[in-house]
C-alpha cells in the first residue's frame, strides 16, 4: 500500500512539472455508502487544458475498531474531468478514472492481519466554483464499479499553486 502512495505521488508530481498550465491542491470531506463510513479526501488536480484535468486522489475513510478488532478502507483514484464552464468562474464536469481500493482487518486477540486490493472504475460528476483566481470549492459524486463497488459523495476546497 504505501509503495502505491509513493508511485501515485510521483505520477502526479511528473505530470504536474511536465505539462500543467494549473496545478490545484486540497481537500475535504467524503462519504462512501457501502463502507457506511465519511473520510478524508486529498487531492491533486493537473489542468492539462482548459477543459481537461487529472485529478489524483486519495480517500482515507475512519477506521471502525473495538477492543477485539481493526478495519479499515481507503480508495485511490486518478480521474480525469472534462470541464464544462457555465460562466461567473463555475466549471460542472463528467469524470472517469481508476479506482485502487484497499481494505485491511487487524485481529485484535489473536494478532493476525489481514488485507484486499481491488482495482475499479470510477463514474461521476460533479461542480467547482471558483471564489477567486486562487480558491476553488467542489462538489462530487462517483460510483465505483469493481470488487469495492459504492458511490463515493464528496465536497471541499482546491487551492491554485501556480
Amino acid at each position: 500500500m504505501k509503495k502505491l502512495i509513493i508511485v501515485f505521488a510521483l505520477i502526479a508530481f511528473a505530470v504536474t512539472t511536465s505539462h500543467a498550465q494549473k496545478f490545484l491542491v486540497g481537500g475535504g470531506l467524503v462519504y462512501g455508502t457501502e463502507v457506511e463510513k465519511g473520510g478524508i479526501d486529498i487531492r491533486g488536480d493537473i489542468r492539462i487544458t482548459n477543459s481537461w484535468a487529472i485529478v489524483p486522489n486519495i480517500n482515507f475513510f475512519f477506521p471502525e475498531s473495538s477492543d477485539a478488532y481493526k478495519s479499515g478502507f481507503t480508495g485511490i483514484n486518478v480521474d480525469g474531468h472534462y470541464l464544462v464552464n457555465l460562466g461567473s468562474g463555475a466549471n460542472v464536469y463528467p469524470l472517469f478514472g481508476l479506482n485502487f481500493g484497499h481494505s485491511s482487518f487487524k485481529n485484535k486477540i489473536n494478532d493476525t492481519k489481514s488485507g484486499n486490493t481491488e482495482i475499479g472504475i470510477n463514474l461521476g460528476g460533479g461542480i467547482e466554483y471558483f471564489f477567486s483566481s486562487k480558491v476553488a470549492g467542489f462538489f462530487e459524486l462517483k460510483y465505483v464499479l469493481g470488487d469495492y463497488d459504492q458511490g463515493v459523495l464528496g465536497f471541499g476546497v482546491l487551492y491554485r499553486v501556480n
